[in-house]
């Protein structure tokens, strides 16, 4: 595992795409910004191992016979508060 030391604004660049970026530092806790392609998935551990839930649409006003489809709903991403569990899974 590489450990590494980041002051608020400074970044951590993961391969030559991703760019990770200490936002703020408190007491207890550390927000960090993530700059990724639009295809990498960013989760934080314990949503990850939540399942997908499917979101049945609300009904609307359907004339008959048209198809209904149903969409796959994405855990709500929240901000990682903790840069060394982001370090671990990033490794």
């Amino acid at each position: 595992m590489l450990i590494l030391s980041r002051r608020q604004a400074e970044c951590i660049c993961l391969g030559e795409n991703i760019v990770v970026t200490v936002v703020s530092v408190s007491a207890d806790k550390v927000r960090i910004g993530i700059q990724a392609p639009h295809g990498v998935r960013i989760l934080r551990t314990e949503l990850e191992k939540l399942p997908i839930r499917p979101i049945v649409p609300k009904p609307t006003s359907v004339s008959v016979g048209t198809p209904t489809t149903s969409t796959v709903r994405k855990p709500v991403v929240q901000p990682i508060t903790n840069l060394a569990q982001f370090i671990r899974r990033a490794a």
